[in-house]
């Protein structure tokens, strides 16, 4: 499931709990890979109904300089979910402003 092409996290959820309730299993993927956007999609990696590795890659491959902090990097063949609360990464807003356009 790409959460983007769904309708953002709230429809995952239901997908998730549509999913869970009739034995399917799942899997997340999707184009979204700024550090913010990945932030999503690694949270929604954790929900209950996904059963299925999920194909996150490190920051580094995408982007010079990451607009999160941490970055997004790979440890022993994952990638940690974050503790903090909101989506778990800082947005740096000083490098975010270097790439605005408008």
């Amino acid at each position: 499931m790409k959460p983007a092409r769904v309708g953002g996290l709230t429809e995952t959820i239901k997908i998730n709990d549509f999913a869970l309730r009739n034995n399917i299993p799942i899997w997340i993927d999707g184009m979204l890979e700024t550090g913010i956007g990945r932030a999503f999609q690694v949270a929604a990696a954790t929900l209950p109904a996904v059963k299925y590795p999920n194909d996150r890659s490190e920051s580094s491959r995408y982007y010079e300089e990451e607009i999160v902090d941490p970055p997004w990097t790979i440890d022993k063949g994952y990638i940690g979910v974050p503790e903090k609360p909101g989506i778990g990464v800082e947005v740096l807003e000083r490098v975010l402003k270097k790439y605005v356009i408008r």
